[in-house]
Order: C-alpha cells, then sequence, then structure tokens
C-alpha cells in the first residue's frame, strides 16, 4: 500500500493562503469598524410638562436647530415652552405667531388676554392694543416690527416705539426690513389713499402700490404706484416711464440695474432702467447673470412664447417655465413646452422630451446640471444630460456639496424610498428626510425611517440609535467638517434631544 505523502508546498501555499484571507477580512472587519465608530448622542434639551397639552401645529425650531418653542394648553390657559422653560400662562396664544429672531437669541409670540393683545418676546411684555399681527424680525435679529391697531387706528410698532397712526396698515405687503436690516418700509392707507413709509418717513401718496423690492446691497428700494390711471416704477422715490400695469420688479445682484414687466396700449413690453425693449403681447420672468451681466426675459408674440436671451431670441414654445442662469453665468436653462412634451433647454441646446419637468439646479460650482423628468407617470433623474437607469414612482430635489462636483436625491419605488448619492442607491427605507453634505463635502448625512423608528445614515452606515420622530422643520447643521446636530423627539412625553453626531476623521 502506498502512503500518500503530504505536499509541504501545497500545504505551504494553503496556509499563506489562509493568514492572506485572514488579513484581508480583518482589514475589512476593522474598516467596517471603523465606519461604525461615528458617535451619536440625544441631549435632553426639554419635555412637555406635566399636565399639558401641546399643539403640535405650534411648533418651531430656530435656525440653527438649537432651539424648540411651542404652545401648550392647561387649566391655567394657554402657554409657550422654548426648550424646557415654560412662560406665563394667558388666555390665549395666537394662532401661528410664535416666531424665532434669525439667530434663533429670542422668540416672539401673541398674547390674548381678554379684549386686548400684546407681543411678549424674550424680554418681556409689549404694550396691550386691540389687535396685533404680522409679527417681523429684521434678517440679522436686531430689530422687531409689527402691526397693531388701537381703537380705529393702525400704525407699525418697531422695536417697542409706536409709529404714526393711519387708517391703516397694508397686511398682504407686509413689514420689510432690507437685507442689511438697515432700511424698513411698509405700506398705509391715508386720506383714501395708499402711501410708502420708508425708515417712517411717507412718500407721495397713490391710488394704489405693490411690489416693494430693496436692492441686494440694501442701499436702493423701488416700488410700483398708480397714479390717474397710470402705473410707474419709482426708485428711490423718483418715477419712471408710465404705463397701463407694471409687475415683476427685479434687482439685478449687484445693485446697478431694475427690471419689469409692462403693458401699454395693449402691448407687453421687458423694460430695464427705464429702457423698454420691443414689444410683444405679454412680458414674462425675467432674470441676471449672478454676476449681472447677463439678463433674459420670456415674451409672448402673436401666440408664440420665447425666451431672449441677451436681447436674441430663441426657439418658439407654446407655453415656458422657469429661466435660470449658471452659477458662473456662462450658461442659461429654461423649460418649455410644446403640445403636451417639456424640455429643458440648455444654452440653446433642447434636451429629450418629457411629460412633465420638475425643477432644475446646478451644483455651487456650476458643473453639474440636475432634473426630474416624468413620462407616464413615472419619474426619472437627468445629471449633465445622462437620465438615472429606470424610472421611479417620486423623487426630490437634489442637494448638492459645496465642493467635490457631489450630488444626492432620494427616490420611490413602491412604498419604499432609496438615497441615491453619486449614482449609488442605498436601501430602501420606509421614509428618508433631511440629505445634508458637510462643508468639505467629505461626508452625506440623512434620515431614515425602519420600522417606524428614525436613525441617523452616515456615510450609508446606519446608527443604532434609534428616535421616535423628526421636529418638523428641524434641518440638520454641520457645526464642523465632522460634527452635526439637529433636533429629534422620543416618546413618551414627548421629550425633545439634540441628536448630537461625531463623525471619525
Amino acid at each position: 500500500m502506498k502512503c500518500l505523502k503530504p505536499s509541504y508546498t501545497a500545504l505551504s501555499r494553503s496556509i499563506v493562503s489562509m493568514i492572506v484571507l485572514f488579513i484581508v477580512a480583518s482589514e475589512i472587519a476593522s474598516t467596517a469598524a471603523e465606519k461604525l465608530q461615528h458617535e451619536v448622542k440625544l441631549v435632553s434639551i426639554g419635555k412637555v410638562p406635566p399636565d399639558t397639552d401641546m399643539v403640535p401645529e405650534s411648533c418651531i425650531v430656530d435656525a440653527a436647530a438649537k432651539s424648540i418653542a411651542y404652545v401648550v394648553k392647561s387649566p391655567a390657559g394657554m402657554s409657550v415652552v422654548m426648550n424646557d422653560a415654560q412662560g406665563r400662562s394667558f388666555e390665549g396664544i395666537g394662532k401661528g405667531s410664535l416666531v424665532f429672531n434669525p439667530t434663533g437669541t429670542q422668540i416672539a409670540y401673541i398674547a390674548i388676554q381678554g379684549k386686548k393683545m400684546a407681543v411678549i418676546t424674550s424680554r418681556g411684555a409689549g404694550k396691550a392694543y386691540d389687535g396685533v399681527d404680522n409679527i417681523t424680525y429684521s434678517p440679522n435679529g436686531n430689530h422687531l416690527a409689527y402691526r397693531a391697531m388701537l381703537s380705529n387706528k393702525q400704525f407699525v410698532v418697531l422695536d417697542g416705539r409706536t409709529g404714526p397712526e393711519y387708517a391703516g396698515v397694508s397686511k398682504n405687503i407686509g413689514l420689510l426690513f432690507s437685507k442689511d436690516s438697515n432700511q424698513f418700509a411698509y405700506v398705509a392707507l391715508k386720506h383714501n389713499k395708499l402711501v410708502l413709509v420708508v425708515n417712517g418717513k411717507p412718500e407721495k401718496e397713490c391710488e394704489d402700490i405693490r411690489e416693494i423690492v430693496f436692492s441686494p446691497d440694501s442701499k436702493h428700494y423701488a416700488y410700483a404706484a398708480k397714479n390717474q390711471g397710470a402705473w410707474n416704477v419709482l426708485r428711490d422715490g423718483k418715477p419712471g416711464p408710465a404705463f397701463d400695469t407694471v409687475s415683476q420688479l427685479i434687482y439685478s445682484p449687484n445693485s446697478w440695474s431694475l427690471a419689469h414687466g409692462a403693458e401699454l396700449n395693449g402691448n407687453g413690453y421687458m423694460v430695464r432702467d427705464a429702457r423698454k425693449f420691443p414689444a410683444g403681447d405679454l412680458a414674462y420672468q425675467s432674470a441676471f447673470s449672478p454676476d449681472s451681466n447677463r439678463f433674459g426675459y420670456g415674451m409672448m408674440k402673436a401666440g408664440v412664447w420665447r425666451f431672449i436671451i441677451d436681447e436674441e431670441s430663441g426657439a418658439a414654445w407654446d407655453r415656458l417655465g422657469t429661466l435660470q442662469f449658471s452659477p458662473d453665468s456662462s450658461r442659461y436653462v429654461y423649460t418649455a413646452a410644446k403640445g403636451t412634451d417639456w424640455h429643458l433647454c440648455d444654452n440653446g441646446a433642447i434636451q429629450p422630451a418629457f411629460e412633465a419637468i420638475r425643477g432644475f439646479a446646478f451644483n455651487p460650482e456650476g458643473n453639474l446640471l440636475v432634473y426630474a423628468g416624468a413620462k407616464n407617470d413615472k419619474w426619472q433623474m437627468v445629471v449633465n444630460g445622462k437620465s438615472s437607469p429606470g424610472y421611479y414612482d417620486d423623487v426630490t430635489m437634489p442637494v448638492f456639496s459645496k465642493n467635490l462636483s457631489r450630488v444626492a436625491f432620494a427616490v420611490k419605488q413602491g412604498s419604499r424610498w432609496h438615497m441615491v448619492v453619486d449614482g449609488e442607491e442605498s436601501s430602501a427605507y420606509e421614509q428618508v428626510a433631511s440629505p445634508l453634505f458637510s462643508e468639505d463635502g467629505k461626508h452625506f448625512v440623512y434620515m431614515a425611517n425602519v420600522n417606524g423608528k428614525w436613525r441617523i445614515v452616515v456615510d450609508n452606515v446606519m446608527s443604532a440609535t434609534s428616535f421616535t420622530g423628526l421636529v418638523k422643520s428641524a434641518a440638520l447643521v454641520f457645526d464642523s467638517p465632522t460634527q452635526l446636530h439637529g433636533i429629534v423627539w422620543q416618546d413618551p412625553g414627548p421629550e425633545f434631544f439634540q441628536l448630537l453626531v461625531t463623525i471619525p476623521f
């Protein structure tokens, strides 16, 4: 009988292979473990007070996602809770009146006591009036204005100081601050005429006023006013040419130019700095490029619509959609329809037809253009002219990284949602929400609902920590390239938490 001798060479190779496989497997396991090391903490910021009922629709979150406020009811009345601090009780709280200032350091709302109303802020209670509404903070959060009524007079209260009394103050136009917060305007009714009040000073009385706009640099303002049946656009109080009607006032990004639509004697015009462009039947949406050097608008003539870019007419269409320039101002893009077919037009190049197009967006660098198109009630995403391989039941608008040219969007198949990041589709979830790239573009996060519980997903790795729900309108916010936070809630209570996430380098 022959005995088989072991092949030491083959055995050695087998052992080496096992070692290599072990090393590779260890490295993979180590990499996976490293990915799972992002740290998630839930830190309580407040709980609905005992013996009260929360009014869910009243809940608001500040822009920085650091604080939450809402109304509660109890036998003592209604009160506002901000994080873990409950305010005094009143007979009522104005519906939808809660508002944070832009910096999240103050809150304001309307309290109702008897037949009087007052604005309550973090600094205390304002004067009581017969009526109060339209609470408005300035963009820098340093100024607070609202409309008030006493007897049969209306006026504006700015930073606690009562302005001149008028027969009325326009609620539709509202209380308007310039971008730098240093200019303030509203429209009032005086002697049965309307008057624009800028920084406390009333301008000329008019039959009608509409569309007040401040320039982006906050140094200028413009509005449309009607007198003796004719409409003019006034820039810094100086009237331009008269028309039968005017609309769509828009400043250029550099604040040097002002454009608007107009009609005169049955003709439609686009007007820029008092210059009338060639007439048509009806002028449509206008747009400046980000560098302010290019200008486009829509015009209908003899039933045919065209976008006119830099004074050159484009293709003929039955209907027009939206016009936009790329961030570097080199491209223009719009949507338009012929018959039932909608197209996207990119720098004059007409893209394939869809039954509907849902928006479009450039990434900040301007080298990605993304939009959604529908056929047979199914949606497809198109990235730089390339369509996604399949159709979906629903899609969301894309989110972009600020650099690295990354893009993400959510898609729905049946009852399940997937997140698509840089073309790669995630696992299926019941819901997804709050997608966000880090400032440096290296990390991508979103919320996902699995079996009725929410978790955060970081770079395609789901955290083990779950919570009951997301606070409506509460965004995720990156504090640094590797740290972010948000606001979530847990039952019972509900109790509200800061969601704190740390991503390993």
